[in-house]
């Protein structure tokens, strides 16, 4: 339901980037519940945060993107 809303507000490319983030609300559930989280599991919910600012801020509209032309005939 939220995710609607979301589309509604932001692009589809941009909100694509946040499903990354299900695994790391899975992971802070875990934690909730009483389960152990691995060095290897903290590696990786860094890079998926990592990835997802870097995507985030590279999309603010900088100016630097390529828009395609999809109205041209062929």
């Amino acid at each position: 339901m939220l995710w609607n809303v979301a589309l509604t507000q932001i692009p589809s490319g941009m909100a694509g980037v946040f499903l990354n983030l299900i695994t790391l609300f899975t992971a802070m559930w875990a934690l909730m519940t009483g389960e152990t989280i691995t060095v290897s599991q903290i590696v990786g919910a860094l890079v998926i945060i990592g990835g997802v600012m870097l995507t985030a801020l590279s999309k603010r509209g900088d100016g630097n993107h390529v828009e395609a032309d999809v109205s041209r005939e062929v």
